[in-house]
């Protein structure tokens, strides 16, 4: 029964992820600016205190950084999902969570496609890259875990 609480409330922060990562596709180019404006300001303002790069170089980095961060956050999702199969059947289902991943950032930039802004495949592998961060530290802390308890 521990497992299966486990499953659904997983399945429903990564429902919850998706459903954010989905909500930002729909902003326009200007709204989505707008929300990035401040954290591009911020860290305009550390690493150029002489402005000597362009605003655009930012605004570029930190729309990146976002993608793959939301996205990391989809393939710890994701990958805790994983994990919570493995435990209901034995099998590890990395193929899935990758395919998961990989659907959702083309969804990602079809849904973009729609609202006037441009959808990439290079934000496609930004944003495949970003799952693959979340299951490798999902991965990774199940291999500590599991190390940890063999020494024990």
């Amino acid at each position: 029964m521990r497992q299966y609480r486990c499953l659904l409330i997983i399945s429903l922060l990564t429902l919850l992820i998706v459903g954010f990562i989905f909500s930002n596709s729909l902003k326009s180019g200007e709204e989505s600016n707008t929300q990035s404006a401040p954290l591009v300001n911020w860290v305009e303002s550390i690493f150029d205190p002489y402005d000597k790069i362009p605003t655009s170089t930012f605004n570029y980095l930190v729309r990146k950084a976002a993608h793959i961060t939301e996205f990391s956050l989809l393939g710890l999702s994701l990958g805790g999902l994983m994990c919570c199969v493995y435990r209901l059947h034995g099998r590890w289902h990395i193929a899935a969570v990758l395919l998961g991943g990989l659907a959702t950032a083309v969804a990602d930039e079809f849904i973009q496609s729609f609202t006037g802004r441009t959808s990439s495949v290079t934000d496609v592998l930004i944003d495949f890259v970003g799952v693959g961060i979340g299951m490798n530290l999902v991965c990774l802390t199940m291999l500590f875990m599991r190390l940890n308890q063999n020494k024990q």
